[in-house]
């Protein structure tokens, strides 16, 4: 290292100490992809004014009418083609939520916000613990859940971060992405915690299941894009469930996956009902929101491996997406091999 290079600051987990951090921000190649598709958009809709301005000069230049409507035509399409990729760019390159955690603890709080304090009469957080210090954390890291942050201060518990996201509903203050995105943290932490005691052989794992259980019929409000479709609260509620591997999840994920199959199928209705004129992504946003949640409770039951699951699962086998479809069938494979292998 040169004599006038500076050693770069590893960020530390408030809570632990430790440097195996993860940073959740939207990477840069995501911006990249927003980027180009916004320099796309561009020329498209460039591209349909010209074609809309030749129809035009055809029509009143003896081109005919037919010649002009043509043009014109072709022009609309090209500019709703160019609308969407707009959108889809947009959405790429707005900043999201700066969220980071810790791959250790689990410790999930907002780069920027107050850092995550103890209770009096603890040691701080938000310096390295060391020596006897960092034995007596240890061994309460190991019996609790540690503290987490979402710029609305300190978090603590299971039963805390199932409050937080109860709290945020129907929250209008700020980004609906951003907060969607800290719901969507809290919940990961929630199963985290869960694993951790169920690996560590305690018997609090059970907390976890009830609380995911308990968020799993919450409907935040959130209207995804399209694209972003597999990001929603209760789609990862639905994988950390899974994750769990707990008997107790399997009459939820049959609820979730009848009522997500319903649900698909009643955008793809509202879609079919709209005039032609009607450009609104509302349904089509819905369907993909419902599809992809559809899909991975889908597999969460194959895993599983309950029959109580296949008359839900033949249901969706006969309503769903192509790529939902086969996720049904599999799960259907897997429940029938587990049943005669028994």
């Amino acid at each position: 290292m040169g004599e006038h290079e500076v050693p770069l600051e590893r960020p530390q987990c408030p809570n632990c100490g430790r440097e195996d951090i993860e940073d959740k921000t939207a990477r840069g190649s995501r911006k990249v992809v927003g980027w180009v598709a916004l320099v796309v958009a561009g020329y498209a809709i460039i591209g349909a004014l010209v074609l809309m301005g030749m129809g035009i000069w055809g029509a009143f230049t003896g081109g005919g009418a037919i010649f002009g409507s043509f043009f014109v035509l072709a022009g609309l399409i090209c500019a709703g083609l160019g609308v969407k990729v707009l959108r889809f760019g947009m959405e790429r390159v707005r900043p999201g939520p700066h969220l980071m955690v810790c791959r250790a603890c689990h410790l999930v709080w907002s780069a920027g916000a107050q850092t995550p304090t103890a209770e009096p009469g603890s040691s701080t957080l938000g310096s390295p613990p060391t020596g006897a210090e960092s034995n007596s954390q240890s061994e309460v890291h190991q019996e609790s859940v540690p503290h987490h942050d979402f710029g609305t201060g300190p978090i603590e518990g299971v039963q805390g971060l199932h409050d937080f996201v109860r709290s945020t509903l129907g929250d209008q203050v700020g980004d609906p992405a951003a907060l969607e995105e800290k719901r969507i943290m809290a919940v990961r932490a929630i199963g985290s915690a869960g694993v951790d005691a169920r690996v560590a052989g305690r018997t609090d794992s059970a907390e976890s299941v009830s609380a995911l259980i308990d968020l799993l019929d919450v409907d935040t409000g959130y209207l995804a894009p399209a694209a972003s479709a597999k990001k929603t609260m209760r789609q990862a509620v639905i994988e950390e469930l899974a994750r769990s591997m707990d008997p107790a999840t399997v009459e939820p994920l049959i609820k979730a996956l009848r009522a997500e199959n319903e649900g698909a199928s009643e955008a793809i209705a509202a879609k079919r009902s709209l005039s032609w004129k009607d450009k609104s992504d509302v349904f089509d946003r819905q369907f993909a929101m419902a599809d992809a949640r559809c899909r991975v409770a889908a597999r969460a039951l194959g895993q599983l491996g309950d029959p109580r699951a296949l008359a839900a699962l033949t249901e969706v086998v006969e309503k769903q997406s192509f790529g939902t479809r086969n996720a049904a069938k599999h799960a259907i494979d897997q429940i029938n091999q587990r049943r005669s292998a028994a």
